[in-house]
C-alpha cells in the first residue's frame, strides 16, 4: 500500500514538473515573438524619424509604449523614451528631449545594454549642444564614444566621432573638428548610409569655409548636396543650400546667395525645423543689411536703402523670436547684434542699445570659459558617474537573483529544499547590500572632495585679485611722480646731452611699468564695465601722439605712420590710446633693433580679404582699419589660439628684455570689443613677423 501511495506521488511529481517546463517554454516562446515586435516598431520609428516623417515616428512610437507596457518589457521601454527624446530635440523642446534621454539613460544602465546606452548618450549629448551647453555636451558625448568603441559597432562610433566633431567646430577648433569628420566618413561609407556620408561631407565643407578654404569648401557642399538630392533628403537638401549660399555670399555672388538662402528657408519652413529656420532668417537679414547697394542690382530686389533696410529688419526679429522661442542661445546673441546695427543705422540709438545689451547677455550664457575648478568637477563628476554604473550593475545582479530566487521556489516546493535556497538567497542580498554601502560611502568622499576643491579654488581666486590689487595700487603714485620729476629735471636745461638721455630713459621705462601697473589694477578689479565716455576721437592724431612715447628711438626702431586721411571715430579717448600703446608696446618690445614697425591707416573696402572669426562686422564702406605690422619673431600657431588669453606667455621673448604681465592684449581685446570693433593678428610662422588688425566702426 504504502508503495502504491509512493509511486502515486512520484507520478503526480514528474506531470507537476513536465507541466511547469511546458508552461515556462511556451512562455519564453512568447515573451520572445513580443520582443521582437518592439524591436521592429522601435526601429521603424527611427527609420521615419531619419526621414524626417516625424508625424509616422510619432504614431510608432506611441504603439512601441503601449506594447512594452503590456509586456513590463524594460529594454521596449527604454527604446520609447530614446525615440521621444530625438522626436523632441527635432522639435526644439529641448526640455523634454532632456527629460526622455534621461529615463532611458537610467533604464539602459539597469539592464547593461551598452548599444542603445551609446545612442542615449549621443542624442543627450546632441541636445546639451543644441542649447549652447558645451561642456556639458563634450563630457556626455565623450562617454558616448567610451562606451561605443569596445562593442565593434561601427555606426555608433560613427555617431559619436560625428557628434564629437560637432562639438569642436562650434568651439572654432575646425582642424580637430575635420579630423573627427574624416575618421566617420569611411565607417558611414562602409555601412552604405549615404544620407550621413552627405551629412558629413556638408560638415567638412562648413568647417574648411570657416578656414578660409573656399574652393574645398565648395566642392564638399556640392557632393553632399547631390547625395542629399538623391536620397530624397529634403532637409539636408535645406542645408547644402543654405552653405552654397553663404559661399556664394564670401565669394561677392550676392544674388545667387540670396536665392539660395530663400529656397533653402522654403524647405526648412515647410518641414517646421525651427532650429535651421533661425539660420536661415539670419542668414537673409545679414546679407540685406550689408549688400544693400549690390543687391540693387538685381531684378529681383530693386527698393531704395530704407526698404532694404526695413526689410533686414523684418528678417533679424524674425530670427530673434524664432530663437527666443525654442532657447537657441546662438542665434538670440547673433540676431541682436545685427539688429544694434540695424537700429544705428536707421536712427534708433535707444532701440540700438537694448539690442546690444541683449546681444552681450546671450553671448557671456553661451561661451564662458571653464576654469581649472570646472575641469576637476567634470572629472569627478564622470568618476561618480562611473560609480553609479557600477552600482546600477549590482541592482540589476540582485534583481536578477531574486528572479532566480522565485524560480528556485517551484523546484523548492516539490523536492523540499526551499529553507536552503531561502538562506543561501539571502546571503547574497546581504553580499549585495553591503557592496552598495561601499559604494555610496566612496561617493560620498569623492563629493566632499568636490566641496574641500571648489572653496579652495574660491579663496585663492580671491587672494590673488586682493594681492594684485594692493600691489598695482601701491605702485601707481610712486612711477607717475618718477615720471612727473624726470620730465621736470629735464625741462631745466641743466644737464649734458648724455644726462638728458638717461632722464628721457627713465622716463620711458616707467611709462612702461606705468602702462603694465594699469593693467594689472584692471584685471584685479576686473574692470570689463560697459561704461565709456563718448565723443569724437581723431584717431590719426591719437596714433601719433601714442608713437611719440612708444620707446622706439631707444631701440634704434624706425615707425612709419602712412594715413589717407586724418580718419575720426567715437569712443573713450583714454581707453583707446590705453589699446594702441598696449599693441605697439608690444611691437617695440618683441622687435630686434634697427628694424621698422608698419602703421597704416584706411577705410575697410577689401570685404573678406582679412581671416575671419565669424563675428559680424560693420559694412564694408563704414569701417576704418589700423593695421600695425612688425618685423619681429612671429607668433606660432599655439601662440594664435591663446593671444588674447588673460595671464598667457607666448613663446616669443622680449629682444631687450623687457618685462610682461601677459594682460594687456587681453584688455586691449576687451576695449576694442567696447567700440563695437574688431582686433586679430596674423603671422605666416616664428620670424616673420606679426601684424595686428583693428577695425572700428568710422565716424564721417
Amino acid at each position: 500500500m504504502r508503495s502504491a501511495v509512493y509511486h502515486l506521488v512520484w507520478c503526480l511529481t514528474v506531470l507537476l514538473l513536465l507541466a511547469v517546463v511546458v508552461g515556462a517554454t511556451r512562455a519564453v516562446a512568447l515573451a520572445q515573438s513580443d520582443t521582437g515586435e518592439v524591436r521592429r516598431l522601435a526601429q521603424l520609428a527611427e527609420d521615419f524619424r531619419r526621414r524626417n516623417r516625424l508625424d509616422s515616428a510619432i504614431a510608432l512610437t506611441e504603439q512601441l509604449k503601449t506594447l512594452a507596457e503590456q509586456r513590463n518589457d524594460k529594454t521596449g521601454i527604454g527604446l520609447y523614451w530614446l525615440n521621444v527624446g530625438y522626436i523632441k530635440a527635432i522639435q526644439c523642446d529641448n526640455a523634454a528631449s532632456l527629460s526622455a534621454f534621461g529615463s532611458a539613460l537610467k533604464i539602459f544602465r539597469q539592464t547593461a545594454d551598452s548599444a542603445n546606452l551609446a545612442k542615449a548618450l549621443n542624442g543627450t549629448g546632441r541636445t546639451y549642444f543644441q542649447q549652447g551647453r558645451l561642456d556639458e555636451a563634450l563630457r556626455v558625448l565623450i562617454d558616448a564614444l567610451a562606451v561605443s568603441e569596445p562593442l565593434g559597432n561601427n555606426a555608433l562610433v560613427a555617431t559619436s566621432l560625428t557628434n564629437i566633431g560637432n562639438l569642436y567646430f562650434a568651439q572654432r577648433q575646425y582642424d580637430d573638428a575635420i579630423l573627427h569628420y574624416q575618421k566617420a566618413k569611411p565607417l558611414f561609407e562602409e555601412l552604405g548610409d549615404m544620407q550621413f556620408v552627405g551629412f558629413i561631407l556638408n560638415n567638412i565643407g562648413n568647417a574648411y569655409q570657416e578656414q578660409g578654404n573656399y574652393d574645398d569648401a565648395l566642392r564638399h557642399h556640392q557632393e553632399s548636396l547631390a547625395i542629399k538630392t538623391t536620397q530624397g533628403d529634403e532637409r539636408g537638401v535645406s542645408n547644402a543650400l543654405n552653405n552654397i549660399g553663404l559661399l556664394n555670399e564670401l565669394k561677392g555672388n550676392f544674388v545667387a546667395a540670396l536665392e539660395q538662402y530663400r529656397q533653402s528657408l522654403a524647405l526648412r519652413e515647410q518641414l517646421h525645423l525651427k532650429f535651421e529656420t533661425c539660420q536661415s532668417l539670419y542668414n537673409i537679414a545679414r546679407l540685406c543689411f550689408r549688400q544693400d547697394s549690390l543687391l540693387r542690382t538685381s531684378k529681383e530686389l530693386a527698393p531704395p536703402r530704407q526698404d532694404l533696410l526695413s526689410l533686414a529688419l523684418d528678417y533679424a526679429l524674425r530670427s530673434r523670436d524664432a530663437a527666443t522661442e525654442i532657447h537657441a542661445a546662438e542665434f538670440i546673441s547673433l540676431s541682436n547684434y545685427l539688429l544694434s546695427d540695424i537700429y544705428q543705422q536707421l536712427g534708433k540709438p535707444s532701440d540700438a542699445l537694448i539690442a546690444y545689451k541683449q546681444f552681450i547677455a546671450a553671448r557671456d550664457s553661451m561661451f564662458n570659459q571653464a576654469s581649472v575648478k570646472k575641469l576637476n568637477e567634470l572629472r569627478v563628476q564622470y568618476e561618480t558617474e562611473r560609480k553609479e554604473k557600477d552600482i546600477a550593475l549590482l541592482q540589476k545582479e540582485a534583481e536578477n537573483q531574486v528572479l532566480v530566487r522565485n524560480s528556485l521556489v517551484a523546484g523548492v516546493v516539490l523536492f523540499g529544499l526551499l529553507l536552503i535556497v531561502a538562506a543561501n538567497r539571502y546571503r547574497l542580498k546581504l553580499r549585495s547590500e553591503a557592496a552598495l554601502r561601499e559604494k555610496n560611502a566612496a561617493l560620498d568622499h569623492a563629493l566632499r572632495q568636490v566641496e574641500e576643491q571648489k572653496q579652495l579654488a574660491e579663496e585663492a581666486g580671491r587672494l590673488k585679485s586682493e594681492i594684485l590689487n594692493i600691489v598695482a595700487h601701491d605702485l601707481q603714485t610712486p612711477l607717475s611722480s618718477v615720471i612727473h620729476f624726470a620730465y621736470l629735471l629735464n625741462q631745466t636745461g641743466r644737464f649734458t646731452p648724455k644726462q638728458s638721455e638717461m632722464l628721457s630713459r627713465i622716463t620711458s621705462i616707467s611709462q612702461a611699468m606705468l602702462r603694465q601697473t594699469v593693467n594689472l589694477l584692471n584685471a584685479a578689479a576686473e574692470r570689463a564695465s560697459t561704461e565709456m565716455q563718448r565723443e569724437k576721437i581723431n584717431l590719426t592724431a591719437l596714433l601719433l601722439d601714442v608713437i611719440s612715447g612708444c620707446g622706439a628711438a631707444e631701440k634704434q626702431l624706425a615707425v612709419h605712420l602712412n594715413s589717407e586721411a586724418d580718419y575720426c571715430v567715437i569712443g573713450d579717448g583714454d581707453k583707446l590710446r590705453e589699446a594702441f600703446e598696449n599693441i605697439l608696446s608690444n611691437a617695440v618690445k618683441y622687435s630686434p633693433r634697427q628694424k621698422t614697425i608698419h602703421i597704416e591707416m584706411k577705410r575697410h573696402s577689401e570685404y573678406g580679404s582679412q581671416k575671419r572669426d565669424g563675428a559680424p562686422l560693420p559694412s564694408p564702406d563704414s569701417c576704418i582699419l589700423v593695421s600695425i605690422r612688425d618685423e619681429g619673431q612671429g607668433l606660432t600657431d599655439d601662440d594664435q589660439k591663446k593671444l588674447f588669453g588673460k595671464f598667457q606667455r607666448l613663446s616669443a621673448k622680449p629682444t631687450g628684455g623687457e618685462s610682461s604681465t601677459g594682460l594687456g592684449l587681453y584688455i586691449t581685446k576687451h576695449i576694442i570689443e567696447l567700440h563695437s570693433g574688431r582686433i586679430w593678428a596674423e603671422s605666416d610662422g616664428k620670424g616673420k613677423g606679426t601684424t595686428f588688425f583693428v577695425e572700428l566702426p568710422l565716424h564721417d
